[in-house]
């Protein structure tokens, strides 16, 4: 699937008009994704969301700032939080892990061998998770 990045929903930016969604399970769950993007301009990214609504997410996404990265994002209420890693390949595997209210960000350069590097706690209702490009 290709996905074209337009828009996004950091802070008050909420004009992200590809961010594909689905109910998410009622108890804890892994979502796993395989992302090849080269993104060259800043705050160009695309990865997994975890969706309450534009002002109460999780996404964990391949991301362009000043270089490149991985980055799990919180925002609850408008309020923005970033956890970042540096990383070298254009293609990665994103994965979320869901225990209770707790979000693990996990990724691989391969698909078989993970490296866990982020967490945050969000007290999320009624979510939904997918998958986006963004351009912020």
């Amino acid at each position: 699937m290709i996905i074209v990045a337009d828009g996004s929903i950091h802070q008050s930016g909420e004009s992200l008009k590809n961010l594909l969604l689905t109910s998410a399970p009622a108890r804890d769950f892994r979502v796993i994704t395989k992302v090849e993007v080269d993104p060259w301009e800043n705050y160009h990214g695309a990865g997994i969301y975890i969706y309450q609504d534009d002002d109460n997410y999780v996404r964990l996404t391949r991301y362009y700032s000043n270089g490149d990265t991985v980055n799990l994002t919180r925002e609850i209420s408008g309020l923005v939080d970033i956890r970042t890693i540096t990383v070298t390949n254009d293609i990665i595997y994103l994965r979320i892990d869901k225990k209770g209210n707790d979000y693990y960000g996990f990724f691989s350069y391969d698909g078989d061998d993970w490296e866990y590097f982020a967490q945050y706690s969000a007290d999320f209702s009624d979510i939904e998770v997918g998958i986006a490009a963004h351009t912020g």
